[in-house]
């Protein structure tokens, strides 16, 4: 198995309606997406250890093969177009487990 973890960091005027969307489209994909075995989502609740992320993202595919066609579809890239509206920084990372 794949795990892909992204952590977002939402713009200052980010509002809670906004972010709550956002996290409804991620949500969303495992529905749209048949490679994604697994995915959660949600909002950060310990804000003194997350460096300033807010939302969480933890998607598991059944290999490198799903993860690289992840990427490029075209409801993922929708996702990614409003994360990038919404957000101010990201991090990503892949491994196998």
């Amino acid at each position: 198995m794949v795990e892909h973890l992204v952590l977002l960091k939402l713009k200052p005027a980010t509002r809670s309606e906004q972010a709550d969307e956002l996290l409804a489209a991620i949500g969303s994909l495992p529905g749209r997406l048949p490679a994604i075995a697994e995915m959660q989502c949600g909002r950060n609740f310990s804000p003194a250890r997350a460096h300033g992320y807010d939302i969480g993202i933890r998607v598991r595919f059944p290999g490198k093969a799903e993860l690289a066609a992840y990427g490029p579809h075209p409801e993922h890239q929708k996702v990614v177009a409003r994360i990038m509206e919404l957000c101010d920084d990201l991090i990503a990372l892949d491994f196998e487990a």
